[in-house]
Formats: C-alpha cells, sequence, structure tokens
C-alpha cells in the first residue's frame, strides 16, 4: 500500500488537482491518503509514515519539502514550484508553464482533471462558466452580457451561467436583469454534476483550469472573447495555450460580429469537434502522472545508491580508498557514484560503471560551498541517491547542508587529525562530526576525536583502512633477501612540505656506511616549486638520488626497496605506504608519532622507529636495520606480512564500510531492499 499526503491551500483550482491525483491513484494501486490544510495548524499523527508528500500552489512548498524529509519521502510539487526546482524530487507542471521533462520533470497538456463518471448520452442543457478579473484578460461585462445573449438565443436547450468567486457581483446582477430566462449559479455550488449534465458549454478563457474541466465533458466547447493584457517582458501563458488548444481542434472561439454556430449538432461545431486521442490524452494525464509517481517510489525504495564526495582524484590514499570501495560496492551490485573535482583517477571509476559528477568540492569559498550543496541536492533527486559519504572537510560543509535539504543521510571518514587550535579550526572540523555516523581509520584517530572533540564523539565506528594483500606480495617467495651492493630507500609521498623530503635529504648527508639510492615517488600536482625546491637540495647529496612520477603501481618499487620511508612532520591518521610495504615484507622506518605504533607489526617496532625531526634518530634506527643479518631480517618480514593479512586487508575494510552502508540503510525508509 502507498501512503500519501496531500498538501493543499485549499484554493479551488488547486485542490481540485489534488483531488484528481487522488482518485487516479485509486484506480491504480490500494492507497492510504492524509490532508493537510496549510491554513491551519493541523499536523500528521506521530505514527504517519508517508510515501510522497504532494502539494499545489506556492504557500504548500516549504510545507511539502519539510514533510518529505521528516518522513524520508518523495516530494512532489503540482505545477512548477516557486523554490528552487532541484530541492523537489518531482514536479508535475502543465506544458504552459514551459518546463522541460526530465527526471524529475513530467510536464502534462493542461492542469490535472478528474473523469467524468456521467455518459455523454444523458447530457440536454446549456452552461457558460464565467471567470473575473485575472491578470491576463481585460473583464468586460459589456462584452461578455452581449456574447451570452447572442449563444443563449438557441433556445432547443436550457442556459444557465455558473459564477466563480472571481466574477463581479455587477455582471451576475446584469445577467439576472437582462437575461431571465437564464438561471444563475452560484459560486459555492458544486460544478461537477453540472458540467456532466451539460451538452453545450462556453467558458470565458481567463482560467486555464476551468477550461481544462470543461475538455473533460468530452463535447466542443466554446470560449468567449475577451481582449487580452499587454504584458511587458512576459508572455501571456494563457492565451498562448488557448491558441494551442485551438490548432488541436479541442476548443473554438466566440468571434466578435459573428453569430456563434448553434450549440449542438450544428456544421460549425462538428468540424471542430476533438479528436478522440486528443481529448483522451488531456482526461488521462492525472492517470499518466500516478504512473510517473509510482515508478519513481520503486525506483527510490528498491535501489541503495551512495555517493562518495572528496575534493579530487589526483593521486593519494584517500583518493585510492575511495576506488576500491567503489569497486568493492560494484562487485556486490550496490549502485554508487562519486563526486569529485576530477582527477587522473577518474577513467578508473569507468571500470567498474561508476558514475563521476564533477563539481568544484575543492574550493573552501563560503559561497561556493553553498553552491555545491544545491548542485548536490540536484544530483540527489537525480539520480536517487540514499546515502553520502563525505571525505574531507570542505565538501563536508556542502554534504552537510544538503542532507539537511534533502533528508539524505551522511557519514564521513575522519582521514586525518587535523589542526584544532583555535575553536573556529574546530568548528570547521566539526561538519566531519555531524552526519550518522564518523568512520575513523585508526585508533589513534579515534582517540583523537574522543579528547579533541568529547561533545560530538558519540556515533565513532573504527574502520582501519586497507591494502590489497594479494596484490602487494613478493612477486617471487623468497627465504630470505637478496644480498645487493646498494642500500635502496624508497619514499613513496605527495610533493607536500607536510611528507619531510627536505628532513630525509639533510639526515642522510650523515650516512655513509654504503652506496645508498634514495628514491623520491609521488604526485607533484600543485606543488611544482616545492618539487623543484628538492630536486635543487637533492643535487648536492652524496648518494644517489632518483625522482620518479606518481605511479599507479609501487609493487615493484617495494620489492626493490630495502627501506621504505616515512618522514611526516604532523602526526598521521594513517600511513597506507608503511602498510603496503609490510604486506611486500619489506621494512619501514616511521616517525614516533600519530598512527604508526598502530600500523607497524610488533616484531618490527624495535627497528621501524625513531623520534620525529631528529636526524640522529633517524640515522640510528637505519643504521640498526642496515646492519641486521638476513635471517632476521626475513623473520621479520614474514611477520610483519602477517601482520598486514591479519589486520589491514582491504577487503576488510570495504565490508566493514558496506556493512555500515546496509544498517544506515535498513534504519532508513527511503530503501526498502537490499
Amino acid at each position: 500500500m502507498i501512503s500519501i499526503c496531500f498538501v493543499t491551500d485549499n484554493k479551488t483550482g488547486h485542490r481540485k488537482q489534488l483531488e484528481a491525483l487522488e482518485c487516479a491513484f485509486k484506480e491504480q494501486v490500494p492507497i492510504a491518503t492524509s490532508w493537510i490544510d496549510i491554513n491551519t495548524d493541523q499536523q500528521p499523527s506521530s505514527e504517519s509514515t508517508f510515501d510522497i508528500l504532494i502539494g499545489a500552489g506556492h504557500s504548500t512548498h516549504k510545507a511539502v519539502l519539510s514533510l518529505a524529509k521528516q518522513y524520508q519521502a518523495l516530494s512532489c510539487s503540482v505545477m512548477s514550484p516557486s523554490l528552487p526546482h532541484g530541492l523537489f524530487d518531482a514536479i508535475i507542471a502543465p506544458r504552459h508553464d514551459k518546463l522541460k521533462n526530465s527526471e524529475r520533470v513530467l510536464t502534462t497538456k493542461g492542469p490535472l482533471i478528474k473523469k467524468s463518471a456521467i455518459a455523454s448520452d444523458t447530457r440536454s442543457e446549456g452552461l457558460i462558466l464565467l471567470g473575473g478579473q485575472s491578470k491576463h484578460f481585460i473583464w468586460d461585462e459589456e462584452k461578455i452580457i452581449k456574447q451570452i445573449t447572442t449563444i443563449s438565443q438557441d433556445d432547443s436547450l436550457p442556459w444557465s451561467v455558473s459564477c466563480s468567486r472571481r466574477t463581479p457581483v455587477s455582471t451576475a446582477q446584469a445577467i439576472q436583469q437582462q437575461l431571465s430566462h437564464i438561471k444563475i449559479i452560484e459560486a459555492t455550488a458544486d460544478i461537477e454534476p453540472i458540467l456532466a449534465s451539460a451538452k453545450s458549454i462556453w467558458v470565458s478563457p481567463d482560467s486555464i483550469n476551468m477550461m481544462y474541466e470543461t475538455l473533460n465533458t468530452q463535447e466542443p466547447v466554446g470560449v468567449l472573447h475577451l481582449k487580452s493584457k499587454r504584458r511587458i517582458l512576459r508572455r501571456n501563458k494563457v492565451l498562448n495555450e488557448l491558441k494551442t488548444l485551438e490548432q488541436e481542434n479541442l476548443i473554438f472561439r466566440y468571434i466578435e460580429d459573428k453569430a456563434p454556430a448553434p450549440s449542438h449538432n450544428s456544421k460549425h461545431q462538428s468540424s471542430h469537434a476533438p479528436s478522440s486521442e486528443a481529448q483522451s490524452a488531456i482526461i488521462n494525464e492525472a492517470e499518466r502522472a500516478v504512473h510517473w509517481l509510482l515508478k519513481k517510489v520503486e525506483q527510490r525504495k528498491a535501489a541503495p545508491h551512495v555517493a562518495q564526495i572528496l575534493p579530487a582524484l589526483h593521486g593519494g590514499g584517500v583518493e585510492r580508498g575511495t576506488i576500491e570501495l567503489a569497486e568493492h560496492l560494484s562487485s556486490n551490485h550496490i549502485k554508487s557514484s562519486v563526486i569529485s573535482s576530477g582527477g587522473k583517477l577518474t577513467k578508473e571509476l569507468n571500470l567498474f560503471n561508476v558514475r563521476h559528477h564533477t563539481l568544484p568540492v575543492h574550493s573552501k569559498n563560503p559561497v561556493r560551498i553553498i553552491l555545491n550543496a544545491f548542485a548536490m541536492v540536484r544530483l540527489i533527486k537525480e539520480h536517487g541517491i540514499n546515502l553520502l559519504h563525505v571525505r574531507s572537510r570542505a565538501p563536508a560543509w556542502s554534504t552537510l547542508l544538503a542532507s539537511k535539504l534533502s533528508g539524505v543521510p551522511y557519514v564521513a571518514t575522519f582521514h586525518g587529525v587535523y589542526g584544532h587550535q583555535p575553536a573556529a579550526k574546530r568548528f570547521y572540523n566539526s561538519a566531519m562530526l555531524r552526519g550518522v555516523r564518523t568512520i575513523a581509520v585508526s585508533q589513534f584517530v579515534e582517540r583523537h576525536i574522543q579528547s579533541t572533540y568529547p561533545a560530538l564523539a558519540n556515533h565513532i565506528v573504527t574502520i582501519n583502512r586497507g591494502v590489497d594483500t594479494h596484490f602487494f606480495k613478493p612477486a617471487q617467495e623468497q627465504s630470505q633477501p637478496k644480498e645487493k651492493e646498494v642500500f635502496t630507500l624508497l619514499m613513496p609521498a605527495r610533493f607536500t612540505r607536510l611528507k619531510g623530503h627536505a628532513f630525509v635529504l639533510k639526515a642522510l648527508e650523515q650516512f655513509n656506511n654504503t652506496r645508498v639510492e634514495l628514491i623520491f615517488i609521488g604526485d607533484k600536482t600543485g606543488k611544482d616549486d616545492y618539487y623543484k625546491e628538492i630536486q635543487k637540495l637533492s643535487e648536492s647529496s652524496c648518494h644517489t638520488v632518483r625522482f620518479v612520477e606518481h605511479q599507479k603501481n609501487l609493487q615493484p618499487f617495494y620489492e626493490n626497496a630495502d627501506v621504505v620511508l616515512s618522514a611526516t612532520t604532523k602526526p598521521e591518521s594513517f600511513g597506507r605506504t608503511i602498510i603496503e610495504a609490510q604486506a611486500m615484507k619489506t621494512f619501514v622506518l616511521a616517525p614516533d608519532h600519530g598512527t604508526s605504533r598502530d600500523i607497524i607489526a610488533p616484531e618490527l617496532i624495535p627497528y621501524a622507529l625513531y623520534k620525529a625531526q631528529n636526524e640522529s634518530s633517524f640515522i640510528a634506527a637505519l643504521q640498526k636495520i642496515y646492519t641486521l643479518s638476513t635471517d632476521k631480517r626475513s623473520l621479520v618480514g614474514d611477520n610483519a606480512h602477517a601482520f598486514v593479512q591479519t589486520h589491514f586487508e582491504k577487503s576488510q575494510t570495504t565490508q566493514k564500510t558496506l556493512q555500515l552502508y546496509k544498517e544506515l540503510w535498513q534504519k532508513s525508509a527511503m530503501v526498502s531492499k537490499l
């Protein structure tokens, strides 16, 4: 059963369109409906659940969006909304609103109308429907009465004139005085049974809703003549729609100074008779709209879809983790997408049929952050995204705002121990902690969150980042490492001052035991000046220094290295290269801060740590590794590989993340099956 809440402003035309949808829903599926009048303090009961919130009229829009978010329901506006279209899941708009059909928008031939329940052969009356003052036509009482006089000369039918709330009182009084044979129907009367019994119908041209209601009778409809208003810089959409209906032979117009044809079975009217196909299309628009909405509800409930959000996809641990998770989701038939400013790794997403959406989410500009949020809401609505996963602070603020606007929950991965002084910094970082869950990538990060943000640390989940140990393993199993004439040091790190390239170069001037080859490998995007600075510094080194551009596959470099170095100047939340190197049974050397003690095998710790930014400590640790026997190095390498397999296997990371997604989806009304 589909649960629907109709939000109404109780304006006649608006309510009738909602009632038309309600009737069409009842014809297609079992439904439970509720009605909320925004002119009252009425609210749904606390036990209510809704699949769709539908409103008609500008004053209903905020209520529809608010309730849709509260109940995680699909939001629908009947007619073009005054709020940004991207805030709504669905918009049903008449073609004269000039919206284009899209994933979110369904255009109809006109306002939604209910089907007539009375057969045409029972019709035996003449009916004239009057509107009144409007922004599209000039109300001319004298001309209206003259036209009514001419039309009602056909005495084969009893004639009635139905007034609306907009009809001037003077017009109704003049008709009563001058045309006593015509019955006046008050504006408060129920017009539907009167329409159903009318054989001939004429309407004033000022109301599109009234026009389409008369077309529901499946009889030719005449339109009275009024002079249209000239609207500077704005089109007269009602006049344009009348012209379209006339071209489709759905109406014919009163021509001044020419008596109209008799009201029924005349040659004039028969030549303008509407085609059954055109008439049926108008009458069945509510049915078509319901079919479209039901399909959207089904798609919304049936398809889990997560979007990962990060600044860019150039290269690095965060980016690699994003790609690996996207691959895992794809292999488990979970739809996912990635939102970033782009980068060379976007091509890899195509291998897993994961869509990339390019947005400047790397920007810290407050205006851009807000604009990104609205763009993300649009993507959420268009692609049925029902979970957001953000991996960085600036896009986290856009994600937080998009989550509030759309009702879609978000999780954040806390990848680093961001600077948190002064208090403004902590507030900026807090966007990473305001979602439904925060993933800490290591125990060190979890401890940091709990001590730095105690008020926001009540929904932390620790999921260690991992590596593929089936990929990162020695190409050939060997009983012990090869003896080499050159001691090879590998430092895989992006070229940024934080990584400590200059420290390593300077410290190695004190290591003269053997020939050393130092290999710097990493991405230099946006850091050309720093890259050149390190190149120049390396020219004075007593050792061989090689610079290698960013490589997708570091396996052969790890395998060829004697030691993999880390020299970060600030505590790191996770060291992917340290994990990968241990998986390759290669020794590592890292500063004794941050997560190092959590990610290095216990057997390797006596050799693998040095005091951060201390050259003597660095050289002493390196010397200790250099002097180890091959048997000892082999044993420690085996232990390091087993440690990574147990605690940092990539499949554990992706499986635990997917399990978290499933738990959140199972709590959400937006997803009904996995």
